[in-house]
């Protein structure tokens, strides 16, 4: 595990929180402003998710879609976004997971893609279009990532066997649930769930507007990723720029008390 996600989790677990990782996609809605709004998710996040915008997204939600729609009409690409965490690398030493989809990273070049990531200052790296079992095929994505000492993140199925943990587990540093899965975990799930190895974290996604002081969020869980509402507030108050600092550095505080 690379160090600043594994002093991320250990901190965590000592302080006994859960942390906050603010999802968003690079260059939305133009590389200025979106740096902008980053230096201010550094400050109040514990790590960042970081969507490359992709034409064609297998998106969790149509606010993510939207933004990574929004990103490419002004321009977004792969070089301004590793460019763009360059630039934040400079102030901030906060982990940052890179969301990617696999046909990016296969038209870089998957070795150069993962060294160019890594140089940028990306610590994780999610797949979110290869499932486990394809990790290893074709395209080794795992050892290149293990060359560039990039950690795996995968998600973990809803209707999730033994064997499928055990497979999940070998390869990835950290494994992501989404919320909208949790609800379909049985309990047998669940409790495989927990057996994972010391190596590897379990972090959950969920759209921020469904937090509410009734959310449970139980072990192994250390993280929540809290995606869509900062893509909303950029879709609602983009042609207002201060307006919409303003109400991300307010909704990235909520956050943050929220899961202190």
């Amino acid at each position: 595990m690379t160090n600043r996600f594994d002093s991320l989790f250990k901190n965590l677990q000592t302080n006994k929180r859960k942390g906050f990782i603010a999802s968003l996609t690079l260059c939305d809605p133009n590389y200025d402003l979106n740096l902008e709004i980053l230096k201010i998710l550094s400050q109040k996040a514990d790590a960042l998710s970081l969507n490359l915008a992709f034409s064609d997204p297998s998106a969790l939600t149509i606010d993510i879609l939207e933004s990574q729609h929004r990103a490419i009409a002004n321009g977004a690409s792969v070089n301004k976004s590793f460019a763009l965490i360059k630039v934040l690398r400079r102030e901030f030493d906060l982990p940052i997971i890179l969301n990617v989809h696999a046909n990016m990273v296969k038209a870089r070049g998957t070795q150069r893609f993962y060294h160019d990531a890594k140089v940028s200052g990306v610590d994780a790296i999610f797949l979110v279009d290869v499932p486990c079992q394809m990790l290893s095929q074709s395209e080794d994505f795992a050892q290149t990532a293990h060359n560039e000492n990039l950690d795996i993140v995968l998600n973990l199925p809803f209707a999730s066997t033994q064997k499928m943990l055990q497979d999940i587990y070998s390869k990835a540093n950290i494994v992501q649930i989404d919320r909208l899965n949790v609800a379909k975990l049985d309990n047998k799930s669940l409790e495989l769930a927990k057996l994972k190895p010391l190596s590897c974290h379990v972090i959950e996604t969920v759209d921020g507007d469904t937090l509410n002081t009734d959310l449970t969020i139980e072990d192994p869980i250390l993280a929540l990723v809290i995606h869509s509402s900062f893509d909303r507030l950029i879709k609602k108050y983009a042609s207002n720029q201060a307006q919409l600092l303003e109400q991300i550095d307010k909704l990235a505080a909520n956050y943050r008390n929220y899961l202190k």
